[in-house]
Parts: structure tokens; C-alpha cells; sequence
């Protein structure tokens, strides 16, 4: 093996480099051999190298790391972790390395590439999908429900039980270590479309009791009475249908189903209590018209 495989010579040649040789000299009347350095050019050192290895080895070893002219090389590097936190510290350590001591020299170009860098560029895909996707989707919602119910306020009070809902869902996931990922992705379309459906029923019903006399205060009862129990129940059905999922032994069909279940019941949990509180505090006079 080339220098008897020495970790220090792991390192890519400078511009120049001095190497360690010997050579033979007379010495009181006999032939020595003696250590001197020698100052060589970094480029004739790896071309050195690579004609050992070629005059080692089969000539087409070298067909999966450079091209015939030399030109282009490529670096591999084995990553025995698939942790995004992981593949991202390297890839910033790699871009900062590459700045500056590659890409400063016209004479050369690198960039990263390769299925860790592939997995850092789906992963910003998804964050960003997912940030326009939870905005459109409650702008959506805000907007329907003003329609259904005339009223810009109504329509914003139907999308506090869906804040709610969100908020807990992406803190249970941190919370539970359970990453941003293709499966995860639709969960918050999932707790938007279910968990207005919470809201609206309890907004509509607590609004018919006003049109009915009732005052804010005695309002709620009547509303949890009616819609309360119907929104409690069908939530609980719900969560129990998709905790099914939760059962499977494939890891990402697990958390998603145990994701859908808490959301799910934080959405109803958000309609019955959040806004109750919210009625009772401002007393919102768009909701009696």
C-alpha cells in the first residue's frame, strides 16, 4: 500500500510540497545513503501519484473518479448517518471549504452532489410546500366561512381552532423527534379540512342561540348542549378510525396515523374551549346580526 496506508498523507497536496527522500554520498572513502527534501510542484506530485496508481492497478480503476483527460474528478464521501441535522452540517462545511479554496481560482469549479445533498434539496422543497400550503389553505378557509357567514370576524373566529390545532401538532412532532417528511406533509391539509368543520359547527350553532335572545354567557351552554356533544362524539370517532394506523409497524405510516388522531381531537378540543373564551371575552357583536 502506498506509504504504508499513513493517515498524514490523507491530505490534498499544497501548491508546493516537500517531500522527504534519499539519496547516496561519498563519505570517508564509502558510499552512504542520507536523507534530504526536496521542494516539488503539488501538481507534478499528483501526477506522480497518479501514475503509480495507474502502473499499480487496472487502467480502468480510475474510470469512476476522473475523466481521460484529467479534467474532472470526483470525490466520494461515505455518510453513516441519513439524519437531515447531520447531512446539513456537512454540506455547510463542504460549500464553506469549497468557496474558499476551490471556487477562488478560476482555473476551478466543484460542487456537491449526490443523494445527501438530493434528500437537503427535497427536504427545503417540503418545508417550503408546506408553509404556502398551511397559509392558502387557512386564507381559503377565512374566506369561505366570510362568505358563508357575511362576516370577515366569523370567518376568522372559524380559523382559531385550526392555529390551535397546527400549533400542537408541529409541537408534538418536535417534540417527539417525528421529521417533516412526504408523509407528515399532508397532515396539516388533513387537520385544516377536518378541524373546520369543528368550528363551523359550533360558530353556526352558538350564533342561532343569539338570534334565539340568548345572551353571550348563556349562549355557550345551550351550544355545548347541542353542537358540543355532536362535535365531541364525531371527534372521537374520527380519531378512532385513524388510530388504526397508528398500529402499522411501518414507521412512517405510524406517526402519520398518530399525528391525524391528535389532530383531530386538538381541532374539536380547540372549537369547544378556545372558542367559547374568545366569545365570552369580546363579546362579538358581528355574530348576533
Amino acid at each position: 500500500v502506498l506509504h504504508a496506508d499513513d493517515p498524514a498523507f490523507y491530505t490534498i497536496p499544497p501548491i508546493e510540497a516537500r517531500v522527504t527522500g534519499s539519496e547516496w554520498v561519498e563519505k570517508n572513502g564509502g558510499w552512504v545513503e542520507v536523507s534530504k527534501e526536496y521542494t516539488v510542484s503539488g501538481e507534478e506530485l499528483v501526477a506522480q501519484y497518479l501514475q503509480l496508481f495507474e502502473m499499480s492497478g487496472k487502467p480502468q480503476d480510475m474510470s469512476n473518479l476522473v475523466d481521460y483527460p484529467y479534467r474532472h474528478a470526483k470525490v466520494s464521501i461515505m455518510i453513516n448517518s441519513d439524519k437531515q441535522s447531520t447531512l446539513r452540517a456537512i454540506d455547510q462545511e463542504l460549500t464553506t471549504y469549497i468557496n474558499e479554496n476551490m471556487n477562488r481560482n478560476e482555473n476551478i469549479s466543484a460542487a456537491i452532489t449526490g443523494m445527501a445533498k438530493l434528500f437537503l434539496v427535497v427536504d427545503d422543497l417540503i418545508v417550503k410546500g408546506q408553509i404556502w400550503s398551511i397559509l392558502t389553505s387557512l386564507l381559503l378557509v377565512w374566506v369561505i366561512t366570510w362568505a358563508m357567514f357575511r362576516s370577515p370576524t366569523v370567518g376568522l373566529f372559524n380559523t382559531i381552532p385550526l392555529f390551535f390545532a397546527l400549533f400542537l401538532n408541529f409541537a408534538f412532532m418536535g417534540f417527539a423527534g417525528i421529521n417533516l417528511n412526504l408523509e407528515t406533509l399532508t397532515i396539516s391539509s388533513i387537520a385544516i379540512g377536518v378541524g373546520v368543520d369543528y368550528a363551523i359547527h359550533f360558530v353556526h350553532r352558538y350564533r342561532i342561540k343569539l338570534r334565539e335572545g340568548l345572551d353571550y354567557d348563556a349562549a355557550v351552554p345551550a351550544t355545548m348542549r347541542e353542537a358540543g356533544l355532536a362535535i365531541f362524539f364525531n371527534s372521537i370517532t374520527v380519531a378512532a378510525g385513524f388510530s388504526i394506523i397508528a398500529m402499522s409497524q411501518f414507521v412512517a405510516i405510524m406517526e402519520m396515523g398518530v399525528l391525524i388522531t391528535l389532530t383531530m381531537l386538538t381541532a374539536a378540543f380547540g372549537a369547544l374551549t378556545i372558542l367559547p373564551g374568545v366569545f365570552l371575552t369580546f363579546k362579538p357583536k358581528s355574530l348576533a346580526r
